[in-house]
């Protein structure tokens, strides 16, 4: 794993966390990053055994940048499609995941 910056974007982790999730179908974003969220949380023991803090940390991000103030994140990220064959994950609807609650 490399980390090439101090961005919540800037490793391979957090890379690959994003690639796999804009391989999903959009109607899907949401429920894989509450059922991160979830598993994180209930399975704190399992870090860096079944996940690693850069693929939270992105996760965190992606759902920051939804939000008033997170323009910067979302330029990170259109950076990052630009770069790369990612997608770029529409930023606008993971704000439902603040309205629904982050676990369900």
């Amino acid at each position: 794993m490399g980390t090439f910056g101090t961005g919540p974007f800037s490793s391979d982790g957090a890379l690959d966390f994003l690639e796999e999730l804009a391989e999903r179908p959009p109607e899907q974003h949401l429920d894989a990053l509450r059922h991160m969220f979830t598993y994180v949380l209930a399975n704190r023991d399992l870090l860096w055994r079944e996940f690693f803090p850069d693929q939270v940390v992105a996760a965190v991000a992606l759902v920051a940048a939804a939000l008033p103030g997170g323009e910067h994140l979302q330029h990170r990220l259109a950076e990052l499609s630009d770069e790369t064959d990612m997608a770029l994950l529409p930023t606008s609807a993971l704000g439902q995941v603040l309205g629904r609650g982050v676990c369900g």
